[in-house]
């Protein structure tokens, strides 16, 4: 069981605004930049939730990571990307797009700036037809974010 209570006194946990509905068709996509545990260099870490529950863990310097069809390049971190998977069931599935949306994703309208505040995280979420980027270093989103990378990680042990 996937374990939402986590979270306990975040204000993730607020009254829902809208009740999310299991379908195969929602996604979540976070994505930040940290110092990698091997040289200390930064890489991009990316974690993709499909409503079905498959969540999938990209890492490395490559710039497939932000798009498989990138073609071919001489860049020396081309060959630089790990993957890993872990699935949800489709309770906790739906608890994770439900403490998105009752943070407020959808709720923020476009802020009108060119150059985004400094941020740790970058997260895309489609639920239903409602789709809406956040760039955030708010703490629930970030905890959100390392509880479901340590349970990628912990399945590839």
């Amino acid at each position: 069981m996937f374990p939402m209570f986590l979270l306990g006194g975040c204000a993730m946990l607020t009254e829902d605004r809208f009740v999310v509905k299991p379908s195969a068709l929602d996604y979540a996509q976070f994505r930040t930049s940290r110092p990698s545990p091997v040289d200390g260099k930064p890489e991009v870490i990316r974690l993709d939730l499909s409503g079905s529950g498959y969540l999938e863990m990209t890492r490395g310097r490559s710039e497939r990571i932000g798009d498989g069809f990138w073609k071919p390049s001489e860049n020396p971190d081309w060959q630089d990307l790990q993957r890993s998977h872990a699935m949800l069931g489709e309770a906790d599935t739906v608890a994770v797009f439900q403490q998105l949306v009752n943070a407020g994703h959808f709720d923020r309208g476009p802020t009108g700036k060119r150059h985004p505040p400094p941020h740790d995280l970058a997260v895309l979420l489609a639920i239903g037809f409602k789709k809406g980027v956040v760039l955030t270093s708010r703490a629930d989103y970030v905890d959100l974010f390392n509880h479901l990378l340590e349970r990628v990680q912990a399945e590839n042990r």
